[in-house]
């Protein structure tokens, strides 16, 4: 059952404005883990019009942002009907389960500012409410075993010179995703988050979610909150920073370009491309962490 959570707020008499907060699935979205949800905050009434987020909004490890805030206009609403501020969200749930916005701090005028009531919604997991384990691919059964003979002894002797073949590859893989491995004890990390993204159901969706991703373990790298920066102004920020060559600023300024494309261009990646950049991205935080005298082996 899906649940959808409208907070409302009122502000003191003499501000003459109401704060309301809204939660709900993007257009044509389900309310579920990896989908995509709109998180809204409208302020309206008399003094609306100096209404403003009063400081950044925290989100926790159980949301992805997609975008926002971003201004909502309504060009079809006369502007002395519209709302003094209107804000919106993107977001992706990662876990399932009821799960709540941030607490957000509006100020109006020179007033104390006012902390908005999380809004909240119950997403739907991958697997179904009787299910223990992913469902199997369409069409798989499972192979009869059949008594071939000394045919096993060739498909042994193939499949070993197939492993000898790929053993550098699985070597370099394991190399460069080291660390990204979560241990039963602690939660997962932002590298092992990136590692984690599965462009294979929606690849667009996928890279929506790597690009904020991709900031945030960056700039913990790089010890600095540069959460209120665009793509564009974040990407031109790492040319010249200690501890980012000339190369990895190169590269990470290509691949948010990239990302950039997909999250506000409306281009529809191929999964391939999705997992390349994923694969990228979750390399480029491995060699800034390894270079990083503060860590340890790669993990911050």
């Amino acid at each position: 059952m899906i649940t959808l959570a409208l907070t409302t707020l009122l502000c003191c008499a003499a501000q003459g404005a109401e704060v309301s907060s809204r939660l709900e699935p993007a257009p044509g979205r389900s309310a579920a883990t990896g989908e995509p949800l709109h998180w809204t905050v409208t302020v309206t009434g008399r003094d609306s019009g100096a209404a403003a987020l009063d400081g950044s909004v925290e989100f926790g490890p159980e949301w992805a942002v997609l975008e926002g805030p971003t201004p909502v206009v309504d060009s079809t609403v006369p502007a002395s009907a519209r709302p003094g501020l209107e804000l919106r969200w993107t977001l992706m749930g990662l876990e399932a389960g009821e799960v709540a916005t941030p607490v957000a701090r509006v100020r109006i005028g020179e007033e104390e500012p006012v902390d908005l009531e999380p809004a909240r919604i119950a997403l739907a997991g991958a697997l179904g409410d009787e299910e223990e384990m992913a469902r199997p691919l369409v069409g798989f059964r499972e192979v009869e075993e059949e008594d071939v003979g000394d045919a096993n002894l060739v498909l042994l002797a193939a499949a070993a010179l197939v492993l000898a073949a790929f053993l550098p590859l699985i070597r370099r893989a394991g190399r460069r995703t080291a660390g990204a491995v979560p241990t039963p004890d602690r939660a997962p990390d932002l590298l092992e988050r990136i590692a984690a993204l599965d462009p294979a159901g929606d690849p667009a969706v996928a890279m929506g979610a790597l690009a904020p991703l991709l900031r945030r373990a960056v700039d913990e790298v790089r010890g600095e909150d540069r959460g209120s920066l665009t793509d564009s102004e974040w990407a031109a920020s790492l040319e010249g920073a200690p501890g980012v060559k000339p190369e990895q600023s190169a590269a990470l300024a290509s691949l948010m370009e990239e990302l950039s494309v997909v999250r506000y261009g409306g281009a529809q990646p191929s999964s391939f491309a999705a997992r390349e950049a994923v694969d990228r991205a979750a390399a480029q935080v491995h060699d800034l962490r390894v270079a990083d005298p503060r860590t340890d082996g790669g993990r911050a």
